[in-house]
Formats: C-alpha cells, sequence, structure tokens
C-alpha cells in the first residue's frame, strides 16, 4: 500500500502534462497594448460651448477603459464604446489653445496613449444690438442720428470666457445699407430731407464680432415728419409806406 500512493502521484502529474499537451495549452502573458486614437475634434479646429471629445480604442483582447486629458489633466473616463467625454468650454478664454489626448487600457493592464491633438477656443455665440435712437414708432425729420448699443456676448455668471470683442455695427433704412461704425458709440447720420412727408421707414442694425459672428437688431418704424417752417411775405401794404383809412393788408 505504501508503494501505491507514490505511484499514483505520479500516474496522476503524468496525466495532467499529458492532458494540457493535447488541449494545446497556452498560458503567455498580455503583452500588446491597445491602440487609441482622438476621432473628435480634429485637430487645430476651434470649438466653442459644449465639445464631445471621441474616442476610437482597439486591442487583440479587449479594452477595459479609456481616460481623457486636457493640457495634461485627466478630466474623465469611459468603457462603453463608442469612448466620449463632453467637454465644457464656456470658462475658457476665447482663443486660447489646450491640447487633448486619450489613453486606452487592457484588462491586462497594458496602456495605448493617442497622438495629442490642439484646438483653439472659438466664439459661437451671436452679438446683440439694439438701435436705441430714434424710438421705435417716433416721427423723425432733417438729418437723424441712427444709434445702435451693441454687445458682443454675456458672461455666464461664474465663467470667465472673454468675448471676441464687436468688429463692426452696419445700419440699414428700408434693406438697405445705410453705413457703418467701426467704434463705440455707434451711430451714422440719415438725411430725411428728401423723403416724402408721412412716408414710414424702417431701420434694423446688424453687429459683427471678430469671430465673424453676425446679430440683427429688431426692426424700428418711423414716419418722416415736417420740420420745415412755412414762409409767408406781406405784400401789402409796402414797407416803409403811408396808410390812412381802412388798409387792406395782404400776404
Amino acid at each position: 500500500m505504501k508503494n501505491l500512493v507514490p505511484k499514483l502521484g505520479l500516474f496522476l502529474l503524468i496525466l495532467i502534462f499529458t492532458l494540457g499537451q493535447l488541449g494545446g495549452c497556452s498560458c503567455a502573458t498580455d503583452t500588446v497594448s491597445p491602440v487609441v486614437q482622438i476621432t473628435n475634434p480634429v485637430n487645430n479646429s476651434d470649438v466653442s460651448d459644449i465639445v464631445i471629445i471621441q474616442a476610437k480604442a482597439s486591442d487583440d483582447v479587449g479594452v477595459a477603459k479609456v481616460e481623457f486629458y486636457i493640457d495634461n489633466s485627466k478630466v474623465g473616463e469611459d468603457s462603453q464604446s463608442l469612448y466620449k467625454y463632453s467637454w465644457n468650454t464656456d470658462s475658457l478664454a476665447y482663443g486660447s489653445t489646450h491640447t487633448i489626448y486619450a489613453k486606452a487600457y487592457d484588462n491586462a493592464g497594458n496602456e495605448g496613449v493617442s497622438p495629442s491633438i490642439t484646438v483653439t477656443i472659438g466664439d459661437s455665440q451671436l452679438p446683440t444690438v439694439v438701435v436705441t435712437n430714434p424710438v421705435d414708432g417716433g416721427t423723425v425729420t432733417g438729418t437723424v442720428t441712427i444709434k445702435a448699443n451693441a454687445v458682443d456676448r454675456s458672461i455666464p455668471k461664474g465663467k470667465s470666457k472673454s468675448p471676441s470683442g464687436i468688429q463692426k455695427v452696419e445700419f440699414y433704412v428700408d434693406d438697405r445699407l445705410l453705413g457703418e461704425a467701426l467704434t463705440s458709440p455707434y451711430d451714422k447720420n440719415w438725411n430725411t430731407d428728401s423723403l416724402a412727408y408721412g412716408s414710414t421707414h424702417t431701420i434694423y442694425a446688424k453687429a459683427y464680432d471678430n469671430a465673424g459672428n453676425e446679430g440683427v437688431s429688431p426692426p424700428i418704424t418711423v414716419t418722416i415728419g415736417d420740420s420745415q417752417l412755412p414762409t409767408v411775405t406781406i405784400t401789402n401794404p409796402v414797407d416803409g409806406g403811408t396808410v390812412i383809412g381802412i388798409v387792406t393788408i395782404k400776404a
């Protein structure tokens, strides 16, 4: 019985080895790093507002997760394909540049790093503009100074994003360009002397920011009045003459 136990153990070892050979057992370690690249946004593009950063990752066994980095700081990760992260750029200065890349990990802990891309913060918000003079529904005569108030954008509370700035304001009368102003205060003179008394006209303004966005003011309507004094001349009696009795004054 004592001799049987060692023989049985040896038999089991031989059996396990044989089954392993027949089954093609492979115990190789996974050393292949996953491959990852940023697919959105594109390199050297302008971005604004909420940006969806997307990455494509692959691995010979499987991808466990993808991490997203902006300016060398990790901002988020995703373990579900398609791999993405929502980036809010509202707090970033207009014209500033930022670097984005991703890291992919497989189940064995191997790490792959994407090529980095660079993006510039743009300004997609329309400027606002309002005609402040003349007033809507008013009557105008002679030379009228059309005035407008233009603002590139309002900065949300708690944000520090800088606007791109107003480039110019254009003034329109009856859909025809009257002229433009490049600096504040934004105004343009309009000579109404050739326009018919009682005629109505529509005025509006367009504001452009340095990013190329265009904002249009609400239109206003004005009526041409008559500010010219009538002329009158006394024709009888004559200037310097002498009168007696009942005199008929004529004009």
